[in-house]
């Protein structure tokens, strides 16, 4: 799998799915990795950047409003700070 963000112990592959709820609302979803334990993440588009949401093995772990529309920084930044 390729990684689209790769630093600083934290790889994020590219994007998995992408569903819509009541067509108004995307929410992007994937796979990363930090310090060699996987996570799923999903994300959706609000007013003031990403939303992204983190999901380790052991189960739900936390939202984080990120500040820009930058996906991929936006994972990695709240998987640093969740994880």
């Amino acid at each position: 799998m390729n990684y689209v963000f790769n630093q600083e112990d934290i790889q994020v592959f590219e994007l998995i799915n992408v569903r819509w709820i009541e067509f108004v609302e995307p929410w992007i979803s994937g796979m990363g990795r930090k310090n060699g334990k996987l996570f799923t993440w999903q994300a959706t588009a609000k007013t003031s950047g990403w939303l992204v949401e983190i999901t380790s093995v052991t189960g739900h772990v936390g939202n984080l409003q990120g500040a820009t529309f930058n996906l991929p920084l936006e994972v990695a930044h709240a998987a640093s700070r969740l994880l």
